[in-house]
């Protein structure tokens, strides 16, 4: 059996409310034992079997919530009768992918397979997060290629969809920057030490989401994160500094790797949208970014996160990074950490640009004392060719002898 649901009218939309606050105290009410398991779904409906139009996110929330409101009132019928919370709607999408993020028991989920128009829901999961001297190493050039006057022109808008960024780093000044484009429909969402004046016309934008992950792990912990857009990792400043960062001289760290260091499109402008936590990113968190990132008007996509490589329709990045390829959004997104062993490819749809990591031409020497008495000069090698079958090489020489004990 399948149902239709047909979209509220606005009108009515405090009515919905209304009666699934009233479902909700007459469930516990009756609620004698304890309550049944639920978890986040992330939905996927076909927006071409919904009967009425959906212009907006805003009715598409609508839609969503009308959703919920029928599984509450199937949860109360008959025999069904069931002992758990009534189903709670997190995000709503629309640009990359038709459906929602919702907490669901396994009879609702049941209840929700029934609705024409459903096509899957994955459990929500948290995906993890996986320098100055690349541009020489990939041999780009002031003036020429990719860093060509024409090219380093164009205004692009990168949104970057990590652990949030520190807005104060010299990468992100705005100085010498022209207006910010009108195409830009963005935002700098205000939060704990994060207000709108942390944005310029570099920075252009800032978003931060936590619901999803706030459903796995409990409120967030603000004595060890902010909640707001601000990088408490250092992971998504250093990643936006990395794509579009702005060029510097004289960067290096602790005196090693002294040079210069820039983005690998400096002139482009950032927008942050902090969706990963201390524990990880919640995927229902990161699809509600990729939505509105699309909907603000960037251009690029950059993604440095993931997780275990699964089928493509089993994949929330690859399903919202199709959408935003088809809204023309280019999305580049990190291979991963694994390997070098096979299938450890992370993000390897073909619509996405999948970019790994190599090893490259420096080798950083160091000292290093052991016991008090052992003093170790060890070296890291690293090889030069980008698809080398050699490992990484560490050799220690000792230096200093072992005193006997007296």
């Amino acid at each position: 059996m399948s149902y239709n649901i047909i979209p509220y009218p606005s009108k009515n939309i405090g009515i919905m409310k209304f009666r699934r606050v009233f479902l909700f105290l007459a469930l516990m009410a009756t609620n004698s034992i304890a309550l049944g398991a639920q978890q986040t779904y992330i939905v996927h409906m076909d927006k071409t079997k919904i009967e009425g139009s959906i212009h907006s996110q805003d009715s598409t929330k609508a839609w969503s919530e009308s959703i919920i409101d029928f599984i509450t009132q199937a949860s109360m019928e008959g025999e069904e009768l069931e002992d758990v919370l009534p189903p709670q709607l997190l995000y709503a999408y629309e640009t990359n992918m038709f459906g929602f993020a919702a907490t669901l028991s396994e009879k609702q989920l049941k209840h929700l397979s029934q609705i024409d128009g459903f096509l899957s829901a994955m459990p929500d999961e948290l995906s993890t997060l996986d320098t100055t001297h690349t541009p020489n190493f990939l041999g780009l050039t002031n003036g020429k290629g990719l860093w060509s006057a024409p090219s380093l022109a164009s205004d692009v808008i990168i949104g970057v969809l990590d652990s949030g960024i520190w807005p104060e780093h010299i990468s992100f000044n705005d100085s010498g920057f022209s207006p910010i484009p009108r195409k830009w429909k963005g935002v700098c969402q205000q939060g704990t030490k994060f207000t709108s004046s942390n944005c310029n016309k570099k920075l252009i934008g800032a978003r931060y989401y936590f619901k999803g992950y706030e459903k796995f792990i409990g409120k967030i912990n603000e004595t060890t994160d902010y909640l707001s857009a601000r990088d408490t990792q250092g992971h998504g400043t250093h990643t936006a500094s990395t794509a579009a960062g702005n060029s510097l001289q004289n960067a290096n760290i602790f005196g090693f790797a002294k040079g210069s260091a820039t983005g690998m499109r400096r002139t482009s402008r950032i927008a942050a949208y902090k969706v990963c936590w201390l524990s990880g990113c919640a995927n229902s968190d990161l699809l509600a970014a990729m939505d509105q990132a699309v909907s603000d008007g960037v251009d690029v996509l950059s993604l440095s996160l993931g997780s275990i490589p699964k089928p493509f329709y089993n994949d929330s990045i690859a399903i919202a990074s199709f959408g935003a390829m088809k809204n023309g959004v280019f999305v580049s997104c990190s291979a991963g950490n694994s390997g070098p062993f096979a299938s450890t490819v992370g993000n390897g749809a073909p619509w996405i640009m999948t970019v790994a990591a190599s090893y490259i031409d420096r080798t950083f020497p160091t000292q290093q004392v052991k016991r008090e008495r052992q003093c170790f000069a060890q070296k890291v090698h690293l090889i030069k060719h980008l698809f080398s079958e050699k490992s990484l090489s560490v050799k220690e020489e000792l230096m200093v002898e072992p005193k006997k004990a007296r």
